[in-house]
């Protein structure tokens, strides 16, 4: 992360039962990163999870996204990584850009966010560059 995350969580419906969503996030430069992830229970699908937290995560800016991710990406040792990116806005009403990250390895899926109003930083090219899945402790 490029600054010092804040740290939250809380169940989200993304599978039944509902599943405990953990939460870094900071905003430096203009922009919010967040990092968010969840396990899924065993019987779950990963899937339709993914296709439910990206509806969710557009809808909260007032956007949509395709079904498809809009940029290629790969992280090693991901079963699945893609990227996409949205236009909307900010419950201020203000234009917001976003590009949301989304990884998963079996049934542990992760999001990756950036937010801002104008082209991307170097701190955000670091951000998309810089995940390793780490083995829980």
């Amino acid at each position: 992360m490029p600054c010092k995350p804040e740290r939250s969580s809380r169940d989200v419906p993304l599978a039944q039962p509902a599943v405990k969503l953990e939460v870094r996030a900071c905003d430096t430069d203009g922009f919010t990163f967040a990092v968010s992830w969840i396990v899924l229970p065993p019987d779950a699908s990963a899937e339709e999870a993914l296709a439910s937290w990206r509806q969710a995560a557009a809808a909260s800016i007032r956007a949509t996204v395709p079904d498809t991710s809009t940029r290629s990406w790969s992280v090693k040792a991901s079963d699945a990584a893609g990227r996409w990116t949205a236009t909307g806005q900010r419950q201020s009403g203000e234009r917001v850009d976003a590009e949301w990250g989304y990884l998963r390895q079996g049934q542990i899926l992760v999001q990756m966010a950036v937010y801002g109003t104008r082209p991307a930083s170097p701190a955000a090219n670091q951000f998309w560059d810089g995940f390793t899945w780490q083995k829980p402790n």
